[in-house]
């Protein structure tokens, strides 16, 4: 697991820092429809976090999974099956996270949060991964005729 960001050394806090903002970058460019300008942000914050956190990380996970949404926007689907087969090659591990992190997000968020629902697509995307296509539509199925997702 990584260590707290107060415990990295300074290029890593400052790497983990850009890749953030790449990332939320990258969310607003791909909402606006640039998808060839998310994808660049993207690549760059999942090299980051990959290198920092590791694959096994749930920021890391995260930034595959967006990545893999700008490529297949763009038609470039067998490159987006490499990045989520990469991403989540780990996938009980990556499972594992993804359900706690659930579970406290709807804890602490509830269900409703745009938070939790992010979580709720991580999950049903692990699952979707591993072949656990019923239990992905039944984790959606909760979710349905939330407002905000």
């Amino acid at each position: 697991m990584s260590q707290p960001k107060d415990e990295l050394p300074t290029g890593d806090h400052e790497s983990l820092m850009w890749a953030t903002i790449g990332a939320h970058a990258g969310r607003y460019l791909y909402f606006q429809g640039k998808y060839e300008e998310a994808e660049a942000m993207h690549r760059y914050a999942l090299m980051d976090r990959e290198k920092v956190l590791g694959l096994g990380h749930h920021n890391t996970f995260n930034s595959v999974n967006d990545l893999d949404l700008a490529l297949a926007h763009q038609g470039k689907y067998q490159e987006a099956e490499v990045i989520l087969r990469r991403g989540h090659g780990k996938y009980q591990e990556a499972e594992v996270i993804y359900r706690y992190m659930l579970r406290g997000r709807k804890k602490i968020l509830g269900l409703d949060h745009p938070d939790t629902l992010t979580s709720v697509d991580n999950l049903a995307s692990v699952l979707e991964s591993q072949g656990k296509y019923d239990e992905a539509n039944t984790i959606h199925q909760e979710a349905k005729g939330r407002t905000s997702y």
